[in-house]
């Protein structure tokens, strides 16, 4: 009888050891993914707003000009916009591609560091949960990022229009 509570008293602690380690890790990844979205959402603002204003000063530049003129320069500025949210595109590609970078190496660090026989059976217990889990984080990462792009540019050219209609972006006038 005392064996049976001995055997108990060491999964108890080794069960507690693999659980700890791998909430603390859950934690750093949503830690990391609450960083995301501060950061996308920041760097979104920003350059849709920046480029809305570029926006609105060209197009008043290109009303005191002739008449003539106003069709070139207005495919100028659908130019100019155009450029700019791609690069807005590629910069926020570039950070998600940072942050997931980072997720991994913490992730690869985690799974790295079980040396015992009980964390490597504890490892291949976790491992399929953990990979489907960081492949979930991943993925809505990057359809939220997505999302907000297009909702923050949708909202800023309805802001754009004053005329109190809704408009997208996406119509065909």
């Amino acid at each position: 009888m005392m064996g049976g509570r001995h055997f108990l008293s060491e999964n108890s602690d080794a069960v507690h050891h693999v659980l700890t380690k791998h909430i603390a890790a859950l934690d750093k990844t949503l830690q990391l993914k609450a960083l995301c979205e501060t950061l996308t959402i920041g760097v979104l603002k920003s350059e849709v707003s920046k480029t809305f204003a570029q926006s609105r000063l060209m197009e008043a530049r290109v009303q005191d000009e002739k008449d003539g003129m106003f069709q070139n320069a207005t495919t100028e500025v659908e130019d100019a916009v155009n450029r700019m949210l791609l690069d807005l595109e590629t910069m926020i590609r570039r950070s998600m591609n940072q942050i997931v970078t980072t997720m991994e190496q913490d992730y690869t660090g985690l799974i790295g560091t079980a040396a015992t026989e009980a964390d490597k059976r504890d490892r291949k217990i976790l491992q399929p949960v953990l990979d489907e889990f960081y492949k979930s984080l991943v993925f809505a990462l990057n359809a939220e990022a997505e999302a907000e792009v297009v909702q923050d540019a949708d909202m800023a050219y309805n802001e754009d229009e004053g005329d109190g209609e809704e408009h997208s972006l996406y119509d065909d006038e």
